[in-house]
């Protein structure tokens, strides 16, 4: 994992090893989690900065990392929700294996 898909496990704690599984098999993902961590790099190096255009680009950089952290949440909820339908898909195939069969 890079540098930066730590912000993202900063800002999401909670679903760390979703985020960690995520970021390993979904290049997407990845990318988008990377994106956020420049983001919050650009944040912090405007923050410090004397320039006068360094309130505005705060502001810009803030609202683009709270767009990608909606963009994560979808992915998360997407994820979760697949592999809760796959584990249904799972659990009912093992029922079938298990039926006797009629003869």
């Amino acid at each position: 994992m890079s540098d930066m898909t730590y912000y993202i496990l900063k800002s999401f704690p909670e679903n760390a090893l979703q985020i960690r599984h995520l970021i390993l098999k979904n290049s997407n993902f990845r990318s988008l989690c990377e994106d956020y961590g420049k983001c919050a790099e650009a944040i912090k190096y405007w923050d410090q900065s004397k320039k006068s255009s360094a309130k505005a680009k705060v502001e810009e950089y803030r609202y683009l990392c709270k767009e990608l952290e909606k963009e994560v949440l979808q992915a998360l909820q997407h994820s979760q929700e697949s592999e809760d339908s796959n584990r249904a898909k799972n659990a009912q195939w093992v029922l079938t294996q298990l039926r006797p069969k009629d003869y």
